[in-house]
């Protein structure tokens, strides 16, 4: 049986996360096209496996159904250009689009989506009106770690990422 104590903690983790992300949008609103049915970003990719794990759980708890998927480079939740993990998606899946910060060795990175923020040059963005990503990512990184380490069944190899369209096949583990 899988443990969900890190699940949990993840969970929490990106209960803070939407808030900021909500406070963003707000802000952005004017400058972001991304909305329903944009599926530009929707490909398949790799997320740790707390999150791998915490949506398979969430797939399971709620019965969604699995449907049959044919596109390998596109995302296996994305449905008539809808995503329908929506609620459970990815980190990544939540941030897209917003202007996002890293710290690379002492210098702030902007990254933006190419189909926002035409209007506007990087002098518009501030620390105030972006999302670091940091201390989320750091955060995700060490809830993966435990998980991973009160999941040792699962042979996961740390440092690994699980294919977004590989998480149907986690749900059994819950049954």
């Amino acid at each position: 049986m899988i443990t969900s104590d890190a699940c949990i903690k993840y969970i929490e983790i990106r209960s803070r996360l939407d808030s900021e992300i909500a406070q963003l949008q707000q802000v952005h609103s004017h400058q972001m096209v991304c909305k329903k049915q944009c599926s530009s970003c929707c490909m398949n990719f790799g997320v740790l496996p707390i999150e791998a794990y915490a949506i398979a759980q969430e797939l399971f708890q709620t019965h969604t159904p699995l449907l049959a998927h044919t596109v390998s480079n596109e995302c296996i939740f994305l449905q008539t250009n809808m995503c329908t993990i929506y609620k459970n998606r990815p980190f990544i899946c939540r941030t897209q689009g917003l202007p996002i910060l890293y710290n690379v060795e002492q210098i702030y990175e902007l990254s933006v989506c190419e189909l926002n923020f035409t209007s506007v040059d990087d002098s518009y963005f501030t620390e105030k009106n972006c999302l670091f990503m940091d201390t989320y990512n750091y955060e995700l990184q060490e809830c993966n770690h435990v998980f991973i380490k009160q999941n040792q069944q699962l042979n996961i190899i740390p440092n690994t990422l699980i294919s977004i369209n590989d998480i149907p096949s986690l749900v059994s583990y819950f049954e």
